[in-house]
């Protein structure tokens, strides 16, 4: 069928009907996709933290998508993270605070996700044992997973189950979804830089509470005690030394805070001495220039296996280290030791600690 209309200079050109009513449904798609995500973009530009964000995000994505479960995945490690927020229908395993394997979305591990991942039927994949035994826990029978970046990482998933059968998801959801998570990136690095921003007022306070509490102390012995436990308190790390320097530049460590079932380094019994070949051809290196260093995973970070072997010793997966000076002399090293796991420094973190080593003033 067609139908004839007659432009302004009388000359006249043919239409098909098809192509009018598919060009009015993606218009009107278009304007319902808008409408959808103008009302989730708005509920989550007025959470004002994270928890909030993430609870808003899911219950809106989920009744817009009409999906059975809608979450919030952030990554641990390449293949294990943790369900930071869900909304659900009545009558399906709750998946919240679960840690839990990347598979369940359906590919093994985190680089895997940089684009959409979309199941619409778990019975036409063939899942390994493990996948197939979460997809039941959790009653998944199709899903969708989109990406959230935070500063251009893979951070973690924004997901939607559905439970009850499967489902052709649409390219429009998908869409949307990722649309959704971009709004979630934009907001996540927002808290994040309001957060270093009081994080780095909070550590200039502490920086002259702390240094007043230790100059209070008269005996050198707990003055470094005292130091190290009160720099441990504020960062919340595993561990905190301070290492003095010997004439030749080798050194040992003097003083400890460290947290239980750790190895310790200071004792009564306990003596630490490393002698670091490179500080000692360089007498001091880059911290006699006042420099901190600071590494978030020791394996990734290019040491020498001899460094790696060493800080394995001491059971470090990530440090940082700042310069003590007598004077003009460098003196020793202020170190904070996270050996639980690798971790990424804060920038207030890493000034803080800088701060208390030129602080120390060690006579």
């Amino acid at each position: 069928m067609t139908i004839t209309y007659d432009n302004y200079q009388e000359n006249s050109f043919v239409v098909n009907q098809e192509e009018i009513l598919e060009t009015t449904d993606i218009s009107q798609a278009f304007k319902n996709w808008r409408k959808q995500w103008q009302a989730i973009a708005k509920q989550m530009r007025q959470a004002t933290d994270a928890d909030t964000l993430f609870q808003v995000t899911t219950k809106a994505v989920r009744e817009i998508i009409a999906g059975d479960r809608a979450l919030i995945y952030r990554w641990h490690n390449l293949d294990t993270g943790v369900v930071l927020a869900e909304s659900k229908t009545i009558g399906w395993t709750p998946a919240f605070g679960e840690n839990l394997s990347t598979i369940v979305f359906g590919v093994d591990t985190t680089p895997d996700y940089s684009e959409p991942i979309t199941i619409t039927d778990i019975n036409q994949v063939e899942p390994t044992p493990y996948q197939r035994q979460l997809w039941e826990k959790f009653q998944v029978k199709a899903s969708v997973s989109v990406p959230i970046l935070v500063e251009g990482e893979l951070w973690g998933l924004l997901a939607v189950h559905q439970c009850g059968m499967s489902r052709q998801w649409q390219e429009a959801e998908i869409n949307l979804l990722t649309q959704v998570a971009t709004e979630l990136t934009y907001a996540l690095q927002r808290f994040q830089f309001q957060k270093e921003q009081q994080q780095q007022a909070q550590a200039k306070k502490a920086v002259g509470k702390v240094i007043d509490k230790i100059v209070r102390v008269a005996n050198v012995d707990q003055f470094f005690q005292t130091s190290t436990q009160e720099v441990r308190n504020l960062l919340r790390c595993d561990r905190v030394a301070l290492y003095q320097f010997n004439s030749d530049w080798s050194g040992e460590f003097i003083a400890e805070s460290v947290g239980n079932g750790w190895v310790r380094l200071v004792g009564p019994d306990i003596r630490t001495v490393w002698a670091d070949t490179h500080l000692q051809d360089t007498k001091g290196g880059r911290y006699a220039r006042s420099e901190s260093f600071t590494v978030d995973d020791i394996y990734k970070a290019g040491l020498s296996q001899c460094h790696i072997d060493i800080l394995e010793q001491f059971e470090a997966k990530a440090y940082m280290i700042a310069p003590v000076f007598s004077g003009e002399k460098l003196w020793g090293l202020l170190a904070a030791y996270q050996n639980s796991g690798a971790r990424k420094w804060q920038e207030w973190e890493i000034s803080f600690l800088a701060q208390i080593g030129m602080g120390f003033g060690v006579a």
